[in-house]
């Protein structure tokens, strides 16, 4: 093996490392407050996945929104425990009106993702509240109407509520915002929204126009 390929294997896996203790220190503590009464005790989320890809929605410049909430139980369902870093009911979202509503994840940086993660309850017990219909858009220009040009659809899917936590995967596909477009469900609930970026995938920071090792971005902010 030369040197030269031997210096750029160690340069990836430095900043892998990098990337990966990056993660992890964004990821909230214990939530020693969550609401007993209402299910299982969260579990922590996953940094990565079984590829070694990071899960982007707990990097620290990140941003959830949604286009409604259910009102009066902000200590168990809001909009910022879409990616908080915890399992199940206590600290989930849940909608506040019928479908269509959505929910997204400002990446803060354009990503290569190719694989989303979500369910009703991760650890089952109230066994309600599950999609049975939506879409996955992403968008490297941001337009609040999922109906807007610069969303693009990768993935969708009608069929059995998706109560366990599920992975779905796609082509890969450059993302800032990935939106959960919720079609049909009873009374949605999301207890965690994960983003997995292709491994060792470029991103493009659109402030600066550079192309780089998406790894680089992260420690370099």
């Amino acid at each position: 093996m030369s040197y030269k390929r031997i210096v750029m294997l160690f340069v990836t896996f430095m900043l892998s490392i990098g990337l990966a203790f990056s993660v992890y220190a964004q990821k909230q503590p214990f939530p020693e407050d969550w609401a007993q009464d209402a299910g299982p005790e969260p579990e922590e989320v996953p940094e990565v996945d079984e590829r070694g890809a990071v899960n982007v929605a707990l990097l620290s410049n990140t941003s959830p929104n949604a286009s409604s909430v259910i009102p009066g139980y902000e200590d168990r369902h809001s909009i910022e425990f879409l990616n908080d870093g915890w399992y199940n009911n206590p600290r989930s979202w849940i909608t506040g009106e019928n479908p269509p509503v959505w929910v997204e994840i400002d990446l803060g940086s354009v990503y290569m993702v190719d694989k989303v993660v979500f369910g009703s309850e991760h650890t089952p017990h109230w066994e309600d509240r599950a999609i049975e219909e939506f879409s996955v858009l992403v968008a490297t220009e941001y337009n609040a109407d999922s109906n807007a040009e610069t969303w693009t659809e990768v993935f969708n899917y009608a069929g059995d509520p998706v109560r366990d936590t599920t992975p779905f995967t796609f082509d890969p596909a450059d993302a800032r915002w990935v939106r959960i477009d919720i079609l049909a469900g009873d009374g949605c609930r999301i207890d965690e929204l994960e983003i997995y970026a292709v491994p060792d995938a470029t991103a493009v920071d659109k402030t600066d126009k550079m192309a780089t090792i998406w790894g680089k971005i992260k420690i370099g902010k």
